[in-house]
């Protein structure tokens, strides 16, 4: 039998406030089968013949309420990972930095507050399933010079 694979995406917001940039932390609302209530990044599977675009936009939306996204950047990283809340699936989470010029309306479900952060603060305040020295360097490229 072969691996079920979901599709998802993985989306860094950023912006640029008093020439800083800034990253958006959620807190996750806390949920038996994702563990405690930390800060993470938008995240959100890919719907049915979706493209990767398409799905970055509607999950912002759909998470922050944020619709003036001025730039979404393929970070070309896909990490992959399987979780007892996604059941027997294979995720392929797809990374992508996304530029905004707007501020968080609201916050679905699936989160209870959001920070702006700076580049340190948001590595140190962000939970990563992954190597944090990784975090950093998605974080690199994402700087503006």
């Amino acid at each position: 039998m072969s691996q079920r694979i979901k599709k998802k995406i993985m989306a860094l917001i950023y912006r640029i406030r008093n020439n800083a940039q800034e990253f958006l932390a959620l807190k996750q609302t806390a949920n038996p089968l994702y563990g405690p209530a930390n800060f993470y990044v938008v995240t959100g599977s890919i719907e049915n013949n979706e493209s990767n675009l398409l799905a970055v936009k509607r999950e912002v939306e759909e998470e922050t309420g944020i619709t003036n996204i001025t730039k979404i950047t393929d970070l070309n990283k896909t990490y992959e990972y399987k979780h007892p809340a996604e059941g027997n699936y294979l995720c392929q989470e797809h990374c992508f930095a996304v530029l905004v010029d707007d501020e968080v309306k609201h916050l679905n479900e699936e989160h209870t507050e959001y920070k702006w952060l700076t580049n340190d603060d948001f590595v140190d305040t962000i939970s990563w399933y992954y190597d944090k020295e990784d975090l950093k360097q998605l974080m690199k490229s994402i700087l503006i010079k």
